[in-house]
């Protein structure tokens, strides 16, 4: 279906609801699901369907969709899968919009149960219903108090929207964003997607205005070009966050047993899914922990981080993990240390961290936050406190429990308030490590980002970094932003204007393979090689600028940087090799790769086996045995191993 003509309205914030399988019953579902949407208290009428009952919680019931008097915009099937199909087809014939299904029993579990779901599509194609589903956990939605959900679970509302391909890890999040200071604004649980695809709810969420942070469990990507054309949609416009499931041979038959999916490969979703500027998470912890920290905090303008302590080991953790995810631990100016020496004990850490040394003088930490974000020349700021639980040595010291939980409370919300306030007045992120739960509480009542460990933090922070670096790099403003204004006329000198828009829309993350592959398809294989080692030497300018602002060169080492790659790539092959006559059965490609010099002159050579493994083997191999099976691919030298280059060797497959 054209996504112009789903009306998500009908889905989020429908007029009327009928919950088909609705009961009475304690312990079955379709009472847990009509008892929740009713104690959600949604703003629209609601229609309990259920053929044994004249009325359920107060709402008089009806024994078929085709009886309930007036239109229904969203139904929620509950019943067995047996009676799925003859229910959704009611649906249809009422003329319900959506229809979302939670019975499971469908292709998941192969046979009759593939054929049902065949059926339910066919309907809902043949009547221009969309449906969620089936197997899933439901649906909730902030703006219409909707709670369309199998578990009665009632987050906070916000701003995070999620799409899961599990009901179970969706509800995870949502209750953690809730009890975290996060919220969330919509929920779908997608199961077994027949009809409407993880790429649909992405495409909704990126213009839905309600939506200002886009969060997904993946468990396969059924169309991977699809699925990277959504997700540029959302991160053009705010941040999408995934955690692939799915990732091992078990995990990948654990999906297909449950979402009837299939898994795939996680280095070519990575390697899509950077390229589409999606936010990665590694596991459910940290896929809350950014969900939190997008929705809580301003992206910061760079990777300068101070760091405010009473812990100097504490500090010296938060320092080594800053620069291990890539971030820099601020060097703070004269005038700054000098002005924090007039005030703080004189055996202050005079650096950054500014560990205070375990003073007690509360004022004085949020003096020094707001001194480092006013004049550190910080981007974000850590906080830490509270790096354990005192509130049992204060109950002894003052003697009862009453007074030592007051005296913590105050404590606590003096700290909180502090935070707070530096937030509001600067509007750059600041984030928390503290490790005494209520504190923590009290943070997230506030909606400020708090986490227990220093590294936990650090990623957090680099997260938000790398998507504010990729909104500022994306697309054809990275050429304009990194080659000037002489950029285009170069550009122009090697390829047409539309063929370097194609390169520069998504090829720069590191993963030009995708494009490469794009382009094979488009032009054929032979001009895709010609075209990509014309846009690489245009790229040997854009890189070197790069290297230059990230290593800290300055001067006239950039035009040298230039020249010594361009040169090479040109007088000593550090280019694509493309031998080619009409008679080959084979395309020879060869990259020496420019960037192992200058990681090698930053001391950072350990980089490029990282970047070989998990960037050009998922693309490279992966990608062209996925896309185009007529390709098969060798790759007989890799960068890292010994080598200086990687080379590939691209073969059609019975010259075709």
């Amino acid at each position: 279906m054209d996504e112009r003509k789903r009306e998500w309205k009908s889905l989020f914030d429908p007029k009327s609801v009928a919950v088909i399988g609705a009961s009475s019953t304690p312990g079955k579902i379709g009472m847990l699901l009509f008892s929740t949407i009713v104690a959600g208290g949604f703003k629209g009428e609601v229609y309990p369907v259920n053929p044994s009952a004249k009325e359920l919680l107060g709402f008089k019931a009806y024994p078929s969709i085709r009886q309930v008097p007036s239109g229904v915009d969203l139904a929620v099937v509950a019943v067995p899968a047996k009676h799925v199909v003859e229910s959704v087809r009611g649906c249809a014939e009422k003329d319900v919009k959506w229809c979302v299904v939670i019975t499971a029993g469908f292709k998941e579990t192969g046979g009759e149960g593939e054929r049902m779901q065949e059926e339910l599509v066919r309907i809902c194609e043949e009547s221009g219903m969309s449906l969620v589903g089936p197997n899933c956990m439901g649906v909730f939605s902030a703006s219409s108090n909707l709670h369309a959900l199998m578990n009665p679970l009632f987050p906070r509302k916000g701003v995070v929207s999620i799409v899961s391909q599990s009901g179970t890890v969706g509800m995870m999040l949502m209750d953690s964003l809730s009890r975290r200071g996060s919220g969330v604004a919509r929920f779908v649980s997608s199961g077994n997607e027949a009809h409407v695809k993880l790429a649909d709810y992405l495409e909704f969420f990126a213009s839905d205005p309600e939506t200002r942070v886009v969060v997904s469990f993946v468990e396969s990507v059924r169309d991977g070009r699809r699925f990277m054309e959504a997700a540029r949609k959302v991160t053009e416009k705010k941040p999408l966050i995934c955690l692939k499931g799915g990732r091992t041979k078990a995990g990948a038959r654990a999906a297909r047993s449950h979402t009837a999916s299939i898994a795939g490969s996680l280095q070519v979703f990575r390697a899509a899914a950077r390229q589409a500027g999606v936010t990665l998470a590694s596991d459910c912890e940290e896929l809350a922990d950014l969900a939190v920290t997008f929705s809580l905090s301003p992206l910061p303008e760079g990777r300068k981080v101070g760091i405010v302590t009473g812990g100097g080991g504490w500090g010296v953790l938060t320092a080594d993990a800053c620069e291990e995810q890539g971030l820099e631990v601020a060097e703070l100016p004269q005038s700054v240390i000098d002005k924090i020496s007039s005030r703080a004990p004189h055996y202050w850490s005079h650096g950054n961290p500014v560990d205070l040394a375990a003073s007690m003088d509360r004022e004085l930490y949020a003096w020094c936050y707001d001194v480092l974000l006013e004049e550190g020349g910080v981007d974000a700021l850590i906080v830490e406190n509270m790096a354990y639980d005192v509130s049992g040595g204060v109950e002894r010291i003052v003697g009862n429990e009453e007074g030592a939980e007051a005296f913590m409370n105050i404590l606590r919300k003096g700290i909180v308030d502090d935070v707070a306030k530096v937030m509001k007045k600067h509007g750059k992120p600041v984030l928390v490590a503290a490790r005494e739960e209520k504190l923590l509480k009290m943070m997230a009542e506030a909606g400020i980002p708090a986490f227990t460990s220093p590294l936990r933090v650090a990623k957090c922070i680099a997260k938000m970094v790398e998507y504010r670096e990729f909104k500022k790099k994306s697309g054809i403003v990275l050429l304009r932003e990194e080659l000037g204004s002489g950029g285009r006329d170069m550009v122009d000198g090697f390829l047409p204007p539309e063929k370097v828009a194609e390169f520069f829309r998504g090829a720069y993350a590191g993963i030009d393979g995708v494009w490469f592959m794009s382009i094979e398809k488009k032009y054929g294989l032979n001009e895709a090689a010609e075209l990509d080692a014309q846009v690489w030497s245009v790229f040997a300018r854009i890189l070197a600028k790069r290297v230059m602002r990230e290593f800290n060169v300055s001067g006239d080492g950039l035009s040298t940087l230039v020249r010594t790659i361009t040169l090479r790539w040109h007088m000593e092959k550090w280019r694509f090799e493309v031998p080619v006559c009409e008679s080959d059965k084979a395309v020879m490609v060869v990259r020496i790769c420019p960037w192992l010099e200058a990681l090698k002159k930053a001391g950072r050579e350990h980089v490029v086996p990282v970047m070989c493994d998990e960037v050009c083997e998922a693309v490279y191999r992966s990608w062209a045995e996925t896309i185009n099976p007529n390709i098969s691919l060798e790759r007989p030298k890799r960068m890292g191993n010994g080598d200086s280059f990687c080379e590939f060797r691209y073969t059609r497959v019975n010259g075709k």
